[in-house]
């Protein structure tokens, strides 16, 4: 179940500050509202849970709540019941700070909190799990590194004509690992969405390596990407908005999948929608 738990997250870790577009054209706002349907593929689909997104306003910067969590059927097998709390300003999306709480099974869990400075390059960590002592440490590192919640909007601003050209490099923090990344566009697809219809968008391929803790490892070169596969394949709306409909990831015992079921508060209208 981890496995699955680690494909989840990883969709969300995609950021790169150097394509980013105009500050003014973001393709959100506050009030935004996405729901997710997540299930599993092993030669017959099973539902396995939810996901939420919220993204407020607060002063100059945004709040983003982002929520997991499993089904009542899961639950009685596994739980799963993740909580993020992700601050970043208005301007520039620069982080500012993070908190987790993740709790798995009957008595796994994880809390990790971040403090940004420096733009992002410096971070005041502590992260707390079941299993080992507490971790709190002061990093630096040599470029702009962001908590796993913030880049789920910070993907949508991205350049996709450079990144069909050119992969984006970026790094993020997943707990206590430092995780480089790479990203590409692959091309559009027209995709049917169950339960909203005939979509034209834009595919994104994934792929990442860890490169050791925040709190040992920060000073270390970002990863070389040559061995790295593809992880994950998402879909954004080609439009304005931008907007995550679909996902996939590869898990030990079939496909994992993301769509989403419901969205509300969107800055633009859906015009990639086909039918």
């Amino acid at each position: 179940m981890k496995r699955i738990i680690t494909c989840i997250l990883t969709l969300l870790l995609l950021v790169s500050a150097a394509v980013a577009v105009n500050a003014q054209n973001y393709p959100f706002k506050g009030g935004e509202q996405l729901d997710f349907k997540l299930q599993v593929k092993a030669g017959v689909s099973i539902d396995i849970g939810s996901g939420s997104f919220r993204l407020e306003e607060e002063g100059s910067n945004y709040h983003l709540d982002m929520k997991l969590k499993s089904n009542s059927f899961v639950s009685s097998l596994y739980r799963l019941d993740h909580v993020y709390q992700s601050h970043f300003t208005r301007s520039g999306l620069v982080p500012v700070r993070f908190h987790r709480e993740a709790k798995e099974g009957s008595d796994y869990w994880v809390k990790s909190d971040y403090t940004f400075s420096s733009g992002g390059k410096k971070v005041h960590g502590k992260v707390q799990k079941s299993s080992r002592p507490a971790v709190e440490a002061d990093a630096t590192f040599s470029s702009e590194v962001r908590d796993l919640a913030s880049v789920f909007y910070v993907v949508r601003t991205l350049d996709f004509s450079k990144l069909a050209k050119t992969p984006a490099r970026y790094t993020v923090l997943m707990d206590r690992n430092i995780i480089d990344f790479e990203i590409r566009v692959v091309g559009k697809e027209v995709k049917k969405i169950s339960g909203l219809g005939k979509f034209n968008t834009v595919k994104i391929a994934l792929k990442g390596k860890s490169r050791g803790n925040f709190d040992t490892n920060a000073s270390k070169p970002f990863s070389n990407m040559s061995d790295a596969e593809d992880m994950i394949y998402f879909w954004l709306s080609d439009d304005e908005c931008r907007a995550p409909l679909l996902f996939t990831a590869p898990v030990s015992f079939g496909a994992l999948s993301g769509r989403c079921v419901s969205y509300k508060g969107l800055k633009y209208k859906l015009s990639s929608k086909i039918n």
